[in-house]
């Protein structure tokens, strides 16, 4: 299984049944493990919240632009603003369990300048999963997925040594 992001969350009814798992730009919580850690996501999240209400074209614009994203932001009209703010929610409120985990074989890939999720988040999901292996991407954000394709799947290809896949 490969998720991205806030995406991990939504695969956790399915970590039981898979072999391998990539994770691009995860996290464990999206405000870390500390309320200091955590003030600035939170204030950032309380913004957006705001925003979706104020400028929600700006908002989306600013955002896929932190993530790197070369697709263009939605038009109005095409905005799900309840979905949008149900998303904010869940970030700012889920907790990945990592107990179906711990024994799986994982994949970590994150980008070293990621405006979205910093690259601590990463290493703090790392410690938690032993049988993982977490590479860091340098010259890359949080769009991945789209920037840097050929690299993430030559960084998966290559752990097969590790990981039996």
């Amino acid at each position: 299984m490969i998720c991205h992001s806030l995406g991990l969350h939504f695969c956790q009814p399915w970590f039981s049944k898979i072999d391998f798992l990539v994770i691009i730009s995860g996290f464990i919580h999206f405000h870390g493990s500390g309320v200091k850690e955590g003030r600035f996501s939170r204030r950032h999240i309380k913004r957006m919240n705001q925003r979706l209400v104020d400028d929600p074209l700006t908002l989306l614009a600013d955002f896929y632009r932190d993530c790197d994203s070369p697709l263009p932001p939605p038009v109005a009209g095409r905005l799900n603003i309840k979905r949008l703010k149900n998303d904010l929610e869940l970030l700012d409120k889920s907790k990945l369990d990592v107990r179906e985990l711990t024994q799986k074989p994982c994949l970590i890939l994150h980008g070293a300048q990621d405006r979205i999720v910093p690259e601590i988040r990463a290493h703090a999901l790392h410690e938690l999963l032993p049988v993982s292996r977490l590479r860091i991407i340098q010259g890359a954000g949080h769009g991945l997925p789209f920037t840097h394709s050929a690299e993430c799947w030559r960084m998966i290809m290559a752990e097969n040594n590790f990981f039996p896949i």
